[in-house]
């Protein structure tokens, strides 16, 4: 351990967090943490205590669900680009990576589900559907996982994308509004589904597509669904 690096027992730990439980964090303590600067040997000092420590599962599960759906400024994203420049993951987490990476793509039934054709900023591929005996594009990784959700429900007859188009007025403009899915159940109700993450359902372009959406829907005797982190992955706040 560092000269002059103080590490408490998991136990402390423990105690601490059990007492900081429902506590708010006052805007006044707030301004004074914003305020401090780490020095370069204290980052280093911390980093060595750090280096054996691991997230739990339950840690790892509520970082994960913290982070679905959150839409970063192109501020944000081009510091996270310039933090990551030269950062290099430590050998344990690179062999971790290779290890999970194998065992996914030596599963011949995950690598003929879906073929991904881009890896920039989208998600983009074809789905592989039994269910419907062909392929289907998606245009995100959101669009994707809402697939392999439908696939598996029984209650759903046939899905695929939509192939018609809604008119609405934006900016002084017409414009066309193509949806994501359209859905046939057993029972012969016929869903239209948008596949947004939650935090762009509120922008207004967004408001008034799922407005006309949803009065064409209700024209044609069809429903309108907005699928968010929620319905898609079954994550509940």
């Amino acid at each position: 351990m560092p000269k002059g690096v103080y590490v408490r027992k998991v136990e402390t730990w423990r105690k601490i967090s059990a007492s900081l439980k429902g506590h708010s964090v006052s805007e006044e303590t707030k301004r004074k943490l914003k305020g401090i600067t780490r020095s370069e040997e204290f980052r280093k000092k911390l980093s060595l205590v750090r280096k054996d420590m691991r997230h739990t599962e339950e840690t790892k599960r509520k970082i994960s669900l913290g982070n679905l759906g959150k839409h970063r400024s192109e501020e944000t994203r081009e510091k996270i680009s310039v933090s990551h420049k030269d950062y290099k993951h430590p050998v344990w987490v690179r062999m971790k990576m290779s290890s999970t990476h194998k065992k996914k793509f030596l599963d011949p039934t995950f690598v003929a589900q879906f073929k991904v054709w881009s890896n920039k900023r989208y998600v983009q591929g074809s789905f592989k559907s039994y269910k419907n005996s062909c392929d289907i594009y998606f245009g995100s990784s959101y669009e994707l996982y809402a697939y392999i959700k439908l696939e598996h429900d029984c209650n759903v007859k046939q899905y695929g994308r939509c192939c018609f188009s809604i008119p609405y007025f934006y900016k002084g403009s017409m414009r066309r509004y193509i949806p994501d899915i359209g859905v046939e159940c057993m029972d012969g109700t016929k869903t239209i589904i948008e596949v947004k993450p939650s935090g762009r359902v509120k922008e207004v372009e967004n408001v008034i597509k799922a407005s006309v959406a949803r009065e064409y829907c209700r024209e044609n005797g069809m429903n309108y669904e907005i699928w968010t982190e929620s319905e898609i992955f079954n994550v509940h706040s």
